[in-house]
C-alpha cells in the first residue's frame, strides 16, 4: 500500500509541477525543454540577485551620503555655536562693559546704544542684556529688559566667575527654544565679577541659517539637549535612515549635552529596473531556447539512428544485425555495447537451444523407462490383488491345546482346528493321512 500510494503521489507531482510535454515525448524535446527551464531559472535567479544587490548598493550609498552630509552640517552647526560663544566671551571682557558697571556717573549713558547695535556673529535676533551683580538689567536690546536673578545664574557667574548655559522655553519662534548664555564681567583690579552679560540665542533661527541643505521634505532634523527635544524640523521618526551625532561644542554649551538627529524620508524605488530586466530576460530566454534546441538536436540525432536500428531488430527478431552508428564517444560506446548485447543474446539463444535438445532427448529416454516401470508396477499390483482375493489371514494370538490341537474361540469353547479355520477363513479341509501317521497307524499293513 505504501509503494502504491508513493507511486501515485510521484505521478501527481510530475503531472502537476511539470508540463505534459516534459514527461512524455522524445528525448530531443525533453532535453530542449529541460535546458529552457534551467535557463529560465538562471535568468530569474540572476535578476533577483541583481535587483537585491542594486537595492542594497543604492541604500548603502544613500546612507553614506546622508551620514556624510549630517557630519558636515554637524561641524558647521558646532562652529556656528562656538563662534557665538567666542564672540560673547570677547564682548564680556570689553572695558566698556566693566566701566559701565563701576562708573555709575556717566558711563551708562552710552552703553545702551552699544548693546543695541552689537550683533555677534551676524545674528540679529540675539537678545543681549548687561546685568549687575544682582541680575538687574543695566542695558539691553529688548524694549522690556528681563531680570536674570535666578540663583543658579548668579552663583555660576557672579560667585564663581564662570560662564553659564541653559535651554529656555520662550514663545514666538520655533517651539520657543532658546540658548541662554551668561558670561561674567570681571574687573581686573579686584578679579571679581561686578556683573554678567546674558545672551539668548534662538535655536530655530540658528539652525535654519546654518543647515540650509536640510530644508527639504526628504530630510528631517531634530536637536536634543540631554535627551530632551528642543527643536524639530520635519522629523517623524519613520525615516529609512537615522543618525544621531553629538555636538562637540565648547564650554559653557558643552554642559547642555547637545546632539542632532537626522533622518531620511526619501523612498527608493527600483521598479524601473523590472521592465529592463524583463526585456533582457526575454532576449536571453529566446537565445537560450534556440541554443537548447540546437544542442539537444545535436546530442540526440545519433541516438535516434541507434533507436531506429534497435527497433528493426526488435520487430524483425533477427539477431544478425549490428549497429554501425558514428557519433560522439558516448554514442559510439552505446552502439558497441548494443552490438555486444546482440552477440551475447544470440550466443545465449544458441546455447539454450542446444541444451533444450539434449534435455529433450534425455527426458524422452527417461519417459520410456518410466512407462516400462509403470507397466511392471501395474502388473505386480494386479498380481497382488489377485493373491489378496485368494488369501484371508488370521491375526492375533490363537490358544491351541498342546495335546489334541483344539483351538479355543472367543467364547471360551474348544473347537477342532479344521472347524475353527473353516469358520473364520474361506479354506476347506479334505482329510488324509500323512506318511508318518500312516506308518504309525497302519504300519503292519504297509510292510
Amino acid at each position: 500500500m505504501m509503494g502504491h500510494s508513493g507511486g501515485k503521489e510521484r505521478g501527481w507531482i510530475r503531472g502537476t509541477l511539470f508540463p505534459g510535454f516534459l514527461s512524455r515525448g522524445d528525448i530531443h524535446r525533453r532535453i530542449a525543454v529541460s535546458m529552457t527551464l534551467y535557463a529560465v531559472f538562471v535568468i530569474l535567479l540572476i535578476g533577483t540577485v541583481s535587483y537585491v544587490c542594486v537595492d542594497l548598493l543604492i541604500r548603502k550609498n544613500l546612507r553614506l551620503s546622508i551620514e556624510s552630509t549630517a557630519r558636515q552640517q554637524n561641524v558647521k552647526l558646532t562652529a556656528s555655536l562656538d563662534s557665538v560663544q567666542e564672540s560673547l566671551s570677547h564682548l564680556s571682557g570689553n572695558s566698556l562693559l566693566i566701566n559701565s558697571l563701576i562708573d555709575t556717573s556717566g558711563s551708562r549713558s552710552f552703553i545702551g546704544s552699544f548693546v543695541k547695535s552689537y550683533r555677534p556673529a551676524g545674528h540679529g535676533s540675539i537678545r543681549l542684556t548687561l546685568c549687575d551683580f544682582q541680575g538687574s538689567p543695566i542695558a539691553s536690546n529688548l524694549q522690556t529688559p528681563i531680570r536674570y536673578n535666578a540663583p543658579e545664574v548668579l552663583w555660576q557667574t557672579v560667585e564663581k566667575g564662570l560662564p553659564f548655559s541653559a535651554v529656555l522655553s520662550r514663545g514666538g519662534t520655533d517651539n520657543g527654544a532658546w540658548f541662554l548664555l551668561a558670561y561674567p564681567v570681571v574687573w581686573n583690579m579686584t578679579g571679581r565679577a561686578e556683573g554678567f552679560l546674558v545672551a539668548e540665542v534662538p535655536v530655530g533661527e540658528m539652525v535654519d541659517a546654518q543647515l540650509f541643505a536640510m530644508a527639504n521634505n526628504d530630510t528631517g532634523f531634530r536637536m536634543r539637549s540631554r535627551g530632551r527635544v528642543i527643536l524639530s524640523r520635519n522629523f517623524d521618526g519613520r525615516g529609512s535612515h537615522q543618525f544621531e551625532i553629538p555636538l562637540s561644542t565648547a564650554a559653557p554649551m558643552k554642559d547642555l549635552g547637545l546632539s542632532m538627529q537626522i533622518e531620511n524620508h526619501q523612498r527608493i524605488s527600483l521598479w524601473w529596473l523590472i521592465p529592463a530586466y524583463a526585456v533582457s530576460g526575454g532576449i536571453l530566454l529566446l537565445l537560450s531556447t534556440i541554443l537548447a534546441g540546437r544542442i539537444s538536436f545535436s546530442l540526440t540525432s545519433h541516438l535516434r539512428s541507434l533507436e531506429a536500428i534497435a527497433q528493426r531488430v526488435a520487430e524483425g527478431g533477427s539477431l544478425d544485425s549490428h549497429a554501425d552508428v558514428a557519433g560522439p564517444d558516448d554514442v559510439q560506446t552505446l552502439a558497441s555495447s548494443f552490438n555486444a548485447m546482440i552477440d551475447r543474446v544470440r550466443s545465449s539463444k544458441e546455447d539454450l537451444e542446444r541444451r533444450v535438445e539434449e534435455r529433450t532427448e534425455e527426458l524422452s529416454v527417461a519417459n520410456e523407462e518410466l512407462l516400462r516401470l509403470n507397466r511392471e508396477k501395474e502388473q505386480a499390483i494386479d498380481g497382488l490383488k489377485e493373491a489378496l482375493d485368494k488369501i484371508s489371514t488370521l491375526r492375533g494370538l490363537l490358544p491351541i491345546c498342546a495335546a489334541c490341537k483344539k483351538i479355543r474361540d472367543d467364547k471360551g469353547y474348544w473347537n477342532q482346528i479344521e472347524t475353527y479355520i473353516s469358520e473364520y477363513t474361506e479354506a476347506e479341509f479334505s482329510h488324509g493321512i500323512c506318511p508318518d501317521c500312516a506308518k504309525e497307524l497302519y504300519g503292519e499293513y504297509l510292510e
